[in-house]
């Protein structure tokens, strides 16, 4: 044990010409750093960071120019009723090379909403929309379509 050393967190130091140098682990965790600080990483996109909107907020936003809303359910059930002039898009069409989107290519305002508030993919899309940054507003309208035509906001039904 004589001539071993340990940092703070147990690992034992190499030594290389008497001297101290990074443990492995340390190391490891400086490169990670780097790379996710040199290739783009550095704004990361939560739950926290998906501003959701209510059924009067949505209605509003419906009303404005270049607001594009997103219907994330299946093909069945957009054509079964959707929010006039939303595009049905799921997350596997989204290009991986972050290419535009042609859908949303006019958007300045996107409104991403599923069937209900328990919307996962929903939040997933808009996360996904977000990290995309090619739209100035991403927002999620939690109640979904439920809440929409609870607030009494009319149905268009089949396929855009």
């Amino acid at each position: 044990m004589t001539g071993q050393r340990y940092d703070t967190f147990g690992h034992r130091r190499f030594r290389r010409d008497g001297r101290s140098g990074f443990t492995r682990p340390l190391m490891i965790g400086a490169l990670a750093a780097g790379f996710l600080l040199a290739f783009g990483c550095s704004s990361s996109v939560s739950d926290r960071s998906v501003r959701r909107i209510d059924p009067s907020v949505a209605t509003r936003a419906h009303a404005e120019s270049r607001t594009v809303f997103v219907d994330v359910r299946t093909p069945e059930e957009f054509a079964a009723g959707h929010i006039p002039g939303a595009v049905n898009l799921r997350l596997t069409d989204i290009p991986s090379d972050n290419r535009p989107i042609p859908a949303l290519s006019s958007a300045r305002r996107v409104v991403v909403y599923g069937q209900n508030p328990g919307s996962a993919v929903g939040v997933a899309m808009t996360k996904r929309l977000m990290t995309l940054g090619q739209h100035g507003t991403v927002e999620f309208f939690a109640g979904g379509l439920d809440a929409w035509r609870a607030a009494g906001g009319s149905v268009q039904r089949g396929e855009r």
